[in-house]
């Protein structure tokens, strides 16, 4: 491994002075990043983002950057990889405010279903993940939940009859002659039902 480290870093010797604020800088930070030097490839990360024309024309298939990527992409990419760093950095606020802005301003331009969005999300939710395990957390719901003793029920295979159904189709008709036709609560009124003819 160290072996390929060094012939990675040697890609990019001499270069660290004059990188631009296209693909090759993000691929050096991203390296960067690879090997734990998170405050240069912080750096890195942001004169990318900062270099991105705000005012650039993205729809022209022709205006790309060093590598063959569109400056959107360069800038997705970049903006995800520097909320992953404080992520990882343990800067989760800072994660977050990053990856939501980016998640915003996507939304506001390619619309809620694009795959960029997608993108995003699984960058919030590994910040998310990320955060957890260092801070000990655990679902709300097993937090918020108390089940008081309670234990699943112990039956065994050969004692048990499972049925499947449709709910609504079982007991809408008129013959089923439940309160609740086509309802979870109907389907209680034909347990008893259900258990004569299952013996």
């Amino acid at each position: 491994m160290e072996h390929f480290l060094y012939a990675s870093q040697s890609c990019f010797n001499g270069a660290e002075d004059n990188l631009g604020i296209g693909n090759d800088a993000l691929s050096y930070a991203e390296f960067l990043h690879t090997t734990r030097d998170f405050e240069t490839a912080k750096k890195l990360y942001e004169n990318v983002i900062k270099g991105i024309p705000e005012n650039k024309d993205y729809s022209d298939p022709y205006n790309l950057a060093v590598g063959n990527m569109v400056w959107e992409d360069i800038l997705l990419a970049a903006t995800c990889a520097l909320g992953q760093l404080e992520s990882h950095m343990g800067n989760f606020g800072d994660a977050e405010e990053i990856l939501k802005r980016a998640l915003t301003v996507t939304e506001e331009r390619f619309g809620s279903h694009h795959p960029n969005i997608g993108i995003i999300l699984t960058c919030i939710t590994l910040m998310f993940r990320h955060k957890a395990t260092i801070e000990h957390s655990s679902s709300l719901m097993v937090q918020e939940f108390d089940w008081e003793g309670d234990l699943p029920l112990s039956f065994s295979q050969r004692d048990l009859v499972i049925y499947e159904m449709h709910v609504r189709g079982f007991t809408s008709h008129e013959s089923s002659k439940t309160e609740s036709p086509g309802t979870y609560l109907g389907v209680v009124d034909k347990l008893d039902h259900l258990k004569v003819h299952a013996q």
